[in-house]
């Protein structure tokens, strides 16, 4: 295991809830860090050793923050790691530039830049200058797609290996907004000289990315662009999508015409058969159920969530009385449909969500169908 792999796996790092649990946090970090350097004074060796916390809930703060992580970025030597969700207010417009000018000045000199991008929607400005970046530095600068929580979250390591490494912490407060959870910046760290820690960072940044897949330009600038999902199976319950997608915000009630659903999907991991959609011939047919909009990362984790049993389509459904392009899954095989084989609980998560979204009679539909299954 490296040197603090426990520490950084802990939750609090993935989202501090409380400016209490963000106090002890930085607390924990200043103790460990004052007794390092006391056991190196006491030795009469090791490196400098500097740190400095930002109060990211002011707007002074998390510009001083944001421009001494771009001097820092700029005046890299060898390499930089980092993980981030990217921009998503416009008033942090000011800071994407300077942040974008740091990485292209540091990608000039040579320095290689390894980034994890993690799952959400981000600000238009920022996606396409980081997307150029990407074009213009293809073999600088790797960005990764992190679909879902991580291990490692809103953390720099510049120039590890270097005479003065520096580590960037940043905490977050989680918000719960319609829609689902956001992240908002409440703290941050900077960590100067402190090698072992760094090359840990590192040698971790190196093990996790193998198992992630990178991005291109066009993905990265996707990012910006979010996409609309039709929902009718256990998808429409907004819990599920949340787990699922982080990134999903429900935007109505929805329908597929020319479609019709029925329980013909064959679904070994829950022994039994999940709901799917057909083309119908019945022009009067539809489908009903829930659009959301979500990132292209959340796309991508939700695809390969569906793998083998269903493949994603294009389709128009109508939404708030607007036709509009979407995408859906259908079935890559169906077999006949049989009540009987329909799982329980796939079927009260679907009955919750109907309800939650206001399906009265989806949901009275599929309470009959619950009624005819076996104890």
């Amino acid at each position: 295991m490296h040197t603090g792999e426990g520490f950084l796996a802990n939750p609090l790092w993935q989202g501090v809830g409380a400016l209490a649990g963000i106090a002890a946090v930085a607390l924990y970090v200043a103790v460990e860090i004052r007794r390092r350097d006391r056991r190196d004074e006491s030795s009469g060796g090791g490196q400098e050793r500097h740190w400095y916390t930002f109060d990211l809930a002011t707007q002074d703060g998390e510009e001083a923050f944001y421009k001494a992580l771009a001097k820092s970025i700029s005046g890299a030597q060898e390499s930089i790691y980092r993980s981030g969700r990217g921009f998503s207010r416009r008033r942090q417009e000011g800071s994407i530039s300077d942040l974008v000018r740091a990485e292209e000045i540091a990608l000039r000199n040579g320095v290689e830049i390894t980034r994890i991008q993690l799952s959400g929607k981000v600000n238009e400005v920022w996606a396409n200058a980081y997307a150029d970046l990407v074009k213009r530095y293809p073999e600088g600068l790797r960005v990764f797609a992190e679909r879902g929580d991580s291990p490692l979250v809103n953390v720099a390591v510049i120039d590890a290996h270097g005479p003065s490494p520096v580590i960037q912490l940043l905490f977050e407060a989680n918000e719960i907004v319609a829609g689902g959870p956001r992240h908002r910046g409440s703290a941050a760290v900077f960590l100067h000289g402190h090698s072992p820690l760094a090359v840990s960072l590192q040698s971790q940044f190196e093990d996790h990315v193998r198992s992630l897949q990178r991005m291109t330009a066009d993905e990265v600038r996707g990012l910006s662009s979010p996409l609309l999902y039709f929902a009718y199976g256990s998808n429409i319950s907004s819990r599920q999508m949340r787990d699922r997608c982080p990134s999903a915000q429900r935007i109505g009630i929805a329908h597929l015409y020319g479609w019709r659903r029925s329980f013909c999907v064959p679904a070994p991991h829950m022994s039994g058969l999940a709901a799917g959609i057909q083309r119908s011939d019945v022009e009067s047919s539809y489908v009903v159920g829930v659009a959301y909009e979500m990132s292209s990362l959340d796309q991508q984790r939700l695809d390969d969530i569906e793998r083998g049993g269903y493949r994603p389509q294009r389709v128009e459904i109508k939404v708030g009385g607007v036709h509009r392009d979407a995408y859906t899954h259908v079935p890559v095989q169906t077999v006949p449909e049989a009540v009987s084989e329909i799982p329980r609980s796939y079927l009260e998560v679907m009955i919750s969500g109907a309800e939650e979204n206001g399906l009265a009679d989806f949901a009275e539909q599929l309470r009959d169908i619950a009624s005819l299954l076996r104890d």
